[in-house]
């Protein structure tokens, strides 16, 4: 049975970086389709307000804890996860080990040109690392059914066993279920986004900055029209938090 930890009702498993990408392994020597989420503290948010969101996150084969928020409330709430797996992480622990492994990966998603960008910059990165597609669809291609079934058919014909989706949440994390049935890929990973971090739009501080859980400011002062709204509602896990461990405290 899969050791899990419920942080603020979502189900996170208490996975290391190396036991993540084994999992990740195994479930393509299955070769069933199966889900990855990696979740941070916007995806709680995100999922205590949309049930459907909430039930595709706790169903997923693997959800590993993304964001210094998540690991720091874990910890509060005295149930702690042992090791931050990020997008950014997991996906380039598996370029690491694409040649060896024989992972061959498929970028689907960011703004127009950025999955192609950040393909051409991971194979300078990981030499012998197999990207076997990338695609930037619009955001109309995502929403209308036949022109999904189309981008299913490029990934199923790409050969690909790891998908990267990087849509944005819940956008991906729904795509990636509606099309589950139909994608040949065994592991579908919803990597937000990753693929700008790839492409070398966004710069990854330091791991000291990421350490202290700082990641976001970095983000933030990187690309201020995209992340601050997004951050100014986050801040509501705080409260979720707050009201979780008041609550667990009343109860002792």
């Amino acid at each position: 049975m899969k050791n899990r930890v419920d942080v603020l009702g979502v189900m996170i498993d208490n996975l290391t970086r190396e036991e993540a990408v084994s999992e990740i392994d195994a479930l393509i020597k299955k070769n069933k389709p199966s889900m990855v989420c990696t979740a941070n503290a916007n995806h709680v948010r995100l999922a205590r307000a949309d049930a459907q969101f909430a039930a595709i996150y706790n169903e997923a084969d693997i959800v590993t804890g993304d964001g210094m928020p998540v690991i720091w409330a874990s910890k509060l709430l005295g149930r702690p996860l042992r090791d931050r797996v990020s997008g950014i992480d997991l996906v380039e622990e598996i370029c690491r080990r694409s040649a060896a492994r024989g992972y061959r990966i498929y970028f689907l998603g960011a703004s127009m040109g950025i999955a192609e960008k950040a393909k051409e910059r991971c194979e300078r990165l990981y030499p012998g690392v197999q990207i076997v597609g990338s695609y930037s669809p619009a955001r109309s291609e995502i929403l209308d059914d036949n022109k999904s079934l189309a981008i299913v058919d490029k990934i199923n014909g790409s050969g690909a066993n790891i998908l990267c989706v990087a849509f944005g949440p819940p956008l991906q994390e729904k795509w990636m279920k509606k099309h589950m049935h139909l994608l040949k890929t065994p592991v579908s990973i919803g990597v937000g986004g990753t693929l700008d971090y790839l492409a070398g739009i966004i710069k990854r501080p330091p791991p000291i900055v990421q350490k202290m859980g700082m990641e976001w400011f970095a983000r933030l002062i990187q690309d201020p029209a995209r992340y601050w709204k997004r951050y100014l509602k986050d801040f509501v896990f705080f409260y979720y938090l707050f009201l979780e461990i008041t609550k667990t405290a009343r109860f002792k």
